[in-house]
This record gives structure tokens, sequence and C-alpha cells, in this order.
């Protein structure tokens, strides 16, 4: 069965698994959800677990913050977002210098505060650059890494409302690391990245983060978790 799974062209067996996703982890049903951010970069939001005074980070920004600015006018509240990719900086920090809501910070998240090297995208009009190296590639760049922690500590912060990870691959550390700080956001939304292996996500959602929390969305590889109160 493992042969003929494999011998299915890769954008079939991709599709089929993201089919799979909305069977394996069925959504609570809430009427407040919504899509907030354009087309290629909308996430799901409670929108009834937000006010004005939520703490909401947003790691991964490319070149698109849609979904950041989407918050700040439906919600009212203040977004930190993370990129260290060198593209994202420049598109970035222009847009918060103009707006005083949106505060850009040039980190990575992972595990621990260290240097962490960012390999770039097999196509170079990509902007997302990985830690784990998911496309095999030589060139890289260096940057600063934080732990939430820390960055919580540094901003002042003692909880978080909704943090959204796009970080192609590092999700799996960064969750496995915020939890065993316990750091439990209330509302928490993640990009499962592919290549991966299928196995490893599924056991990683149903050993690690259902432990303490349900899913209320899932559109495609984006997942949205509401924390077990």
């Amino acid at each position: 069965m493992l042969r003929k799974i494999k011998s299915i062209p890769r954008r079939v067996r991709a599709h089929t698994l993201t089919r799979w996703n909305a069977l394996r982890f069925p959504a609570i049903k809430r009427t407040d959800m919504k899509f907030i951010g354009n087309p290629n970069a909308k996430w799901p939001v409670l929108l009834d677990e937000l006010n004005d005074q939520s703490v909401i980070y947003a790691a991964g920004v490319g070149e698109d913050v849609s979904f950041d600015l989407g918050l700040i006018d439906q919600v009212g509240c203040d977004v930190h977002a993370f990129d260290p990719t060198p593209r994202a900086c420049a598109y970035a920090e222009p847009i918060a210098a103009e707006n005083p809501k949106f505060h850009f910070h040039p980190w990575g998240l992972w595990s621990s505060d260290t240097t962490m090297k960012f390999f770039a995208p097999a196509n170079s009009e990509h902007v997302s650059h990985s830690i784990l190296n998911l496309q095999e590639q030589d060139d890289f760049f260096e940057a600063p890494c934080r732990k939430v922690s820390t960055i919580m500590n540094d901003l002042g912060h003692t909880h978080i409302d909704l943090l959204k990870i796009d970080i192609e691959g590092a999700e799996y550390e960064v969750i496995d690391s915020l939890f065993k700080s316990d750091i439990f956001p209330r509302l928490v939304c993640i990009e499962f990245d592919q290549p991966y292996p299928y196995a490893k996500t599924v056991q990683f959602i149903q050993g690690t983060i259902l432990k303490h929390y349900q899913v209320y969305c899932v559109d495609g590889w984006n997942f949205g978790f509401i924390r077990n109160d």
C-alpha cells in the first residue's frame, strides 16, 4: 500500500493528504470564526475571544501583512510581528513606522536564544527561508532567534491571546518549547509546512497540541486551535 501511495504524483498526493486533514481533525463549530487577510495570507480567527487589549504575536511575515493589519482594523489591538528575513524586514519596517499598532521585530522564533541559519527557498522569487532547510538548498543567511518566553519578558507580556506561526517547519520545535515553558496562548494558528512526514505531523497534533487545545478550523495545512479551559 505504501508503495502505491508513493507512486501517486506529488501534487495529487499532497491534495489527498490536505483533504484528509479535515476528516482526521474535525473542527468544533463557532459562529464567530472569520478569516482575516488576503486569500494567500488568510488565517481563521475567533473574534469573540479577542478585544482591543489582546496580545497578538504573528511569526512569519513574508511580504504580506494583510492578516496583521486586518486584526488591527477589526479588533483594535496591537500586533507584534516577527520575521528575520531581509526581504520581510525591508517590507514590514516602513509599515510599522506608519502604523503605531503594528510592531515589527526582526527575530526568528526558536527553542533557544541563539543565532540560526535560514536556508533559501528553491525558487528565488519566494521570500520564506527555513531553519530546517526544507528545500535542501545551500544558500542561507544567519539571524537572531528567541524563545517566546524571552520575547514575552522583553515586551512585558504575561500571556498571549493569539499566536500565529508560519515559520517553514520550525513550528514543531517552537510549540514544543512553548508548552514546556507552560505558555499556552488562548488561540494558536499554525501552518504545518510540507514536505514533512505526514504521520509525524498527525502524531504531533494528536500527542502534543490536542492535550491542551481543540481544533476550530482546518484550512489545508493551516489549523486554528483554541485552548481547553
